[in-house]
């Protein structure tokens, strides 16, 4: 992991702690993992250069749009 990830992998931790959604935000961080692992393809998408921030979020919006966690998470 980068170490941007390691910063923000520990901020999101340290935030979900304080207002007592670590084991929601664990939850969902193990689905996503596993999406992940499942669709190697997916995450050399995301890992495209040429493709935009707004372009990933839109790509990551619309594959996980539907998610009961997410739609949790959203209304937060």
């Amino acid at each position: 992991m980068t170490e941007v990830g390691n910063v923000y992998g520990q901020s999101l931790y340290e935030l979900a702690k304080d207002e007592g959604l670590s084991r929601e935000i664990g939850e969902q961080l193990t689905v996503l993992q596993k999406s992940f692992g499942e669709e190697p393809d997916f995450v050399r998408l995301l890992s495209n250069p040429s493709l935009s921030k707004p372009e990933r979020c839109r790509i990551l919006d619309t594959s996980f749009r539907g998610c009961a966690w997410v739609q949790t998470s959203m209304s937060m």
